[in-house]
């Protein structure tokens, strides 16, 4: 059998080193000591997500606006070709038309009106020339079709129609 021998009366022969007794009680016992253990704690983590939710709430909210107003843009960038598309169409007559017209697609509306009021004394014009008129188109959207409006787009233009024989 292997025994462990003691020296010098359970004292050890340098001053850092243990004595041999102190070596046995400490196999015999766990030590006190805890040991530091690698990773986070249940706080760390908690207030890590924490952080993190509330990060993620404020992009998602700003990604909502975001999305509203690129199909707002969207709606409203419908509504001018259709308003320039209208008074195009108005520039293009030969004779004053008899009233508004209207029209729908979709969820847009438009109205185009021809006016002569107050157009009469243009400087540079004489009845030899034509009819100087106002012309103005009009396009509301809605949301949904049916639904209250969403937004507005008009045009105003002045034109010259006809000639006089």
């Amino acid at each position: 059998m292997n025994r462990i021998p003691i020296v010098g009366k359970g004292r050890a022969s340098s001053p850092n080193e243990p004595s041999a007794c102190e070596r046995l009680v400490r196999r015999a016992r766990p030590t006190c000591t805890r040991k530091k253990k690698s990773g986070f704690s249940l706080l760390e983590v908690l207030v890590a997500l924490a952080i993190f939710g509330i990060a993620a709430g404020g992009v998602l909210v700003a990604l909502g606006h975001h999305l509203k107003n690129v199909s707002f843009l969207q709606d409203h960038s419908r509504a001018v070709r259709i308003a320039s598309r209208e008074m195009n169409a108005l520039r293009r007559m030969k004779s004053l038309p008899e009233e508004e017209k209207e029209g729908a697609e979709d969820r847009f509306i438009w109205v185009s009106q021809v006016n002569t009021d107050g157009l009469d004394e243009w400087p540079g014009l004489d009845s030899s020339t034509g009819t100087p008129v106002r012309l103005s188109v009009t396009v509301q959207w809605s949301d949904s079709e049916g639904g209250p409006s969403a937004g507005k787009v008009h045009l105003d233009g002045f034109e010259v129609i006809g000639t006089a024989k």
